[in-house]
């Protein structure tokens, strides 16, 4: 069943029908996780079986992305005019360091795509990308022949359900080494004001912090602080691209994990579960990667937030009574009524 609403999946067929085997036309539908994209070409593959046409998805994301066009001629070669190609991934791609970005490819090189794979092609990309494509591939889109655009309040639908947002997690104090001082005071009630959720105190300690003198660990303290008060202003693009200049300093890791939060409060869940799986955190800070990666599986499989998974939890860091507190209103998504409570009683009695 497609994932659509009905007049969108009624275009999408009609666009199939007609243009299958007769040369390129170009269809964009905006897609808000993993789940709606693994439906979607379920529907796809079952209308290509009845047109008697190939359908071919691809991963952008595994491509280097240095020449998209060059890489997609040598991973697919010549296409048979039945095919209907499927790119996606293309919001993973976008934080790559060096080289062009694949959103430039695209238009710099659209002619070179009509000319040398000129099937029916249905790019699956994240809302977010919306604008980006409009402004930075303004000759690519123009090529479009049909746009499906996700609907803000199903945006905000899938958000929601994939995070507690108002929450965010928890931030513990970061190692910092060396003498305590004026600005390293500053900064410890900084960070604690951004933990808990006091923008405006935490944009003023920031703009003190800019008049001192600073130390390697502190700059890069600052740099964190300046990446999740994005995040929780609501900025989640622009804080991925600050963490991810983060992760080359003295404290990577837990911009890593700050990435994979940001990443998540956009909505891809899939691709901040696997930059979750790279931390390599210890004390609190693993303890906050272990609620985040409960979070996110509650988010996207539900059904197997379990007791077992729960119990791990409590063996490997023993905070099942904090992570109680902090997760509660992630798990009443996932489990109901009496389960829940049940849930949190047997897994901290499980010790």
């Amino acid at each position: 069943m497609s994932p659509l609403p009905a007049t969108d999946t009624q275009a999408l067929q009609r666009i199939l029908r007609r243009m299958v085997g007769n040369g390129f036309k170009l269809a964009v539908v905006e897609l808000n996780s993993p789940v709606q994209r693994a439906a979607l070409l379920e529907w796809l593959g079952d209308q290509c079986t009845s047109l008697e046409a190939q359908l071919l998805p691809v991963d952008l994301s595994s491509l280097p992305g240095q020449n998209l066009w060059m890489e997609l001629k040598e991973r697919l070669g010549t296409l048979p005019p039945r095919t209907v190609l499927v790119p996606y991934g293309l919001e993973e791609t976008e934080h790559r360091p060096g080289g062009p970005g694949l959103i430039a490819q695209l238009n710099v090189q659209r002619d070179l795509f009509v000319r040398d794979f000129p099937v029916v092609w249905v790019l699956l990309s994240h809302p977010s990308l919306r604008m980006r494509l409009m402004l930075e591939a303004p000759d690519f889109s123009d090529f479009v022949a049909w746009w499906v655009e996700a609907e803000v309040a199903a945006v905000r639908r899938e958000i929601d359900r994939s995070m507690s947002l108002s929450r965010g997690v928890h931030l513990p104090p970061l190692p910092l080494k060396g003498p305590a001082n004026e600005a390293s005071d500053i900064f410890e009630q900084t960070w604690l004001d951004l933990d808990r959720w006091r923008l405006d105190a935490t944009r003023d300690g920031i703009s003190r912090l800019h008049l001192r003198e600073l130390t390697i660990e502190l700059k890069a303290g600052l740099e964190l602080a300046e990446a999740w008060l994005e995040l929780r202003a609501g900025s989640a693009l622009e804080a991925q691209k600050l963490f991810i200049a983060a992760r080359s300093g003295p404290f990577g890791e837990i911009a890593r994990l700050g990435l994979a939060e940001a990443t998540a409060w956009e909505g891809r869940l899939e691709v901040a579960s696997q930059e979750l799986a790279r931390c390599s955190l210890s004390g609190d800070w693993e303890i906050t990667a272990a609620i985040l990666k409960i979070d996110i599986l509650n988010a996207t499989d539900p059904e197997n937030v379990s007791l077992d998974t729960l119990r791990d939890c409590w063996n490997a860091h023993g905070q099942i009574p904090r992570f109680m507190r902090r997760s509660w209103v992630g798990w009443r998504i996932g489990w109901s009524g009496r389960g829940s409570w049940k849930l949190l009683f047997d897994c901290a009695g499980s010790s």
